[in-house]
């Protein structure tokens, strides 16, 4: 009986080796490299999906064009001249997770500061610190060495004396790929430990920094606002006087040249 072949369906080539499952097809190991997948997570693509996301990620993740400005652990690094940041989710090849505390580096995916939505601090899958694009910050407390997270958002503080997760979620503007996860614990951890400090102190770093970003984009944005408005203001000025020169010729009437003027002011 001979060996079945199948086509990628991003490429189309026929595969001979190293072909990888998807919800509806297989990919070849270029296309599956190209797309940062692992073998799990693959499976649950469409043909789509995973030429939306080769696209997304060979675009985004030129790493040429990555400039470290800052490093928080091996969690995330930030690159503020072209404004994008990276997130490495600790997962290898075939899908097991590496602790980043280790030092390795696995599977770094690259975003826009433009396309960040929001973020939140989950424990144990409580959130307890929010922010995002046109809202106020919401904090949860990180208390000290000797306690844990304090949940303010629900309006009832707890202080956990073990915890058994803590990770980041980042919301960006990407249809397939929308949620963006910074695994910082995934093991029972005492919140009185060396773990928990320097995790600690590593969760308010990014935070912080998101916090920043955040408010660098509602900046942006306002002054892309600003000065579209002004450029607005400009073309109706020009229009109006446009007008007030067909008025003056007697091309246009009084009452016709008021209309126009309204119109272009948005009276």
């Amino acid at each position: 009986m001979g060996i079945i072949k199948v086509k990628c369906i991003n490429c189309n080539k026929e595969i001979i080796v190293n072909k990888y499952k998807t919800a509806d097809g297989w990919i070849c190991g270029k296309c599956f490299s190209l797309s940062g997948y692992n073998i799990i997570n693959a499976l649950k693509k469409t043909k789509e999906q995973v030429r939306s996301d080769i696209e997304l990620h060979s675009r985004l993740n030129n790493k040429n064009n990555f400039i470290i400005s800052k490093k928080i652990g091996n969690y995330i690094e930030f690159d503020d001249i072209n404004r994008q940041f990276r997130v490495f989710d600790g997962l290898n090849e075939i899908g097991i997770f590496i602790d980043s505390l280790l030092g390795e580096k696995k599977n770094s995916t690259i975003y826009s500061y433009d396309d960040i939505i929001e973020f939140e601090l989950i424990e144990d899958g409580s959130t307890v610190t929010k922010g995002g694009l046109g809202r106020a910050v919401v904090f949860g407390a990180l208390t000290g060495p000797a306690g844990a997270i304090v949940g303010e958002i629900t309006g009832k503080k707890t202080t956990k004396s073990i915890i058994n997760s803590l990770k980041i979620k980042i919301t960006v503007n990407n249809f397939y790929k929308p949620a963006v996860y910074i695994n910082l614990i995934d093991v029972k951890t005492k919140t009185n430990s060396i773990m928990y400090r320097s995790i600690y102190e590593i969760t308010q770093q990014i935070l912080s920094t998101f916090t920043l970003i955040i408010k660098q984009n509602e900046l942006k944005k306002s002054n892309e606002i600003s000065k579209e408005f002004k450029n607005n203001q400009y073309s109706a000025a020009e229009e109006i006087r446009k007008f007030k020169e067909l008025l003056d010729e007697g091309i246009i009437t009084q009452e016709e040249f008021d209309e126009k003027k309204k119109q272009l002011l948005n009276i």
